[in-house]
């Protein structure tokens, strides 16, 4: 057996997400599961290294498979050739047998992206959340830093089970504006189901003046759920890069 890494390019506007699901073939997983199956001659099931909710993108997906086929040279260009163009795989790569692309993973990073120009480019619109009035970035930096170090999340996540485990770890979480849109970029060791959309819309209301800094701080140490429910809507969420010790397998 052998087991390869793909790294993967997705625009998740017309699907219902990563995972594969029973009332559904349009995830991303089952697409790739069957074109590459088809090329192999043999079933074969894709390992993400997380899920992405329906209509969020990715640059830099990480999945992997086993399989008892050998993979031709030209495996990659005919995989490519075979998927929509909505899909594409940047990289494969041969990983040892015991790596798994969530259980090897030590880091990711997230961006979100929101417009504030008057109107989104025709050509950005399905990847941006767009606003009126730009907010006060500053204030958005200072936030941001109430989130860096290991916190338990539990106040900042739609984690179904909340008495699970929900401490992460977040590096480092930038605020820059880059041709007219603010980039929110989340880089840590793990993140919670909806948690990068629920601090996304917490820094934006904090820049807009709606929360202040010591409500942040309060929830962090009460873990009491208000924050839950304000989720920014998907189109503006990338998942960017998924971080493993090898630096060859970024």
């Amino acid at each position: 057996m052998k087991n390869y890494l793909l790294i993967i390019q997705y625009d998740g506007s017309a699907y219902h997400g990563w995972q594969k699901q029973k009332n559904t073939a349009n995830t991303i997983q089952e697409v790739l599961e069957h074109t590459i199956g088809n090329l192999l001659g043999e079933k074969i099931e894709l390992h993400g290294s997380g899920r992405t909710d329906s209509g969020v993108h990715a640059l830099g997906q990480a999945a992997n498979f086993k399989c008892k086929a050998f993979l031709p040279s030209d495996f990659l260009q005919n995989l490519n050739e075979g998927l929509p163009p909505d899909i594409k795989v940047t990289s494969l790569s041969e990983v040892p047998i015991e790596f798994h692309s969530r259980f090897s993973a030590v880091a990711k990073q997230y961006e979100y992206y929101i417009c504030c120009e008057d109107r989104p480019s025709v050509f950005r619109r399905k990847y941006v959340y767009h606003i009126e009035k730009k907010p006060d970035m500053e204030a958005m930096r200072q936030a941001a830093r109430l989130f860096t170090g290991m916190h338990d999340f539990r106040s900042f996540s739609s984690e179904k089970n909340p008495e699970k485990g929900c401490s992460r770890t977040i590096y480092e979480i930038t605020v820059t504006e880059e041709r007219g849109e603010i980039v929110l970029s989340f880089y840590g060791n793990g993140f919670l189901y909806n948690m990068v959309r629920i601090l996304s819309g917490v820094l934006l209301k904090v820049g807009t003046g709606e929360l202040k800094l010591e409500e942040i701080e309060a929830a962090l140490h009460t873990g009491e759920r208000e924050f839950a429910k304000g989720i920014l809507p998907a189109c503006g969420l990338v998942l960017k890069q998924v971080f493993y010790e090898n630096g060859n397998w970024k």
